[in-house]
């Protein structure tokens, strides 16, 4: 009887050997990623940015502007003229999206698939800058950004209906003047 005890004593021995080492092994693997050490999530040291590289993608300010919106480098101001300036260069449509997002304060944006069109912004730089309407066409190779400026000149001071229907080529009841288009 004695040796019936002892054999059942060291099963039980082994039974509960066995299933401390199966928790053990079942809670080492249902551990969750937060129950890891607090060492182990303390935030390395930020690499050193250095000034000369930048992300993929991004565009640099160039030293051109058209209506004090800076043109980026890999870009080129074509024309300008008192209300409009044509921009091109070999950037993509998404980054040069990205580039003016960051330089202008914009309500809304008019997508397409090959075309972006900011209706009305602000320069972030510059409050006191016109309003601008900024149209990006995707041109395969190129990128053509025109730059709007929506900002009407002053009326001139002094002059009559009928002399400001005059200047613009009409007749005092907004008709065209017949005698202009000769």
């Amino acid at each position: 009887m004695r040796a019936v005890a002892a054999e059942l004593r060291d099963a039980l021995a082994r039974a509960s050997y066995c299933a401390l080492l199966v928790l053990t092994i079942c809670s080492a693997g249902c551990s969750r990623p937060d129950d890891a050490p607090k060492a182990a999530a303390r935030p390395s040291a930020p690499e050193p940015k250095t000034p000369d590289r930048l992300p993929p993608g991004q565009l640099l300010e160039g030293e051109q502007s058209a209506f004090g919106l800076p043109v980026p480098r890999n870009m080129k101001l074509e024309r300008k003229s008192k209300r409009i300036a044509h921009v091109r260069g070999r950037v993509s449509l998404q980054e040069l999206g990205d580039y003016l997002r960051a330089r202008v304060l914009v309500q809304h944006v008019e997508m397409s698939e090959q075309k972006l069109v900011f209706p009305k912004v602000q320069l972030r730089s510059d409050a006191s800058a016109p309003p601008l309407r900024l149209e990006l066409i995707d041109e395969g190779v190129t990128t053509h950004l025109i730059v709007q400026n929506l900002f009407a000149p002053p009326a001139m001071p002094g002059l009559t209906d009928e002399q400001r229907w005059e200047r613009a080529g009409r007749t005092p009841g907004g008709a065209l003047d017949a005698h202009r288009l000769e």
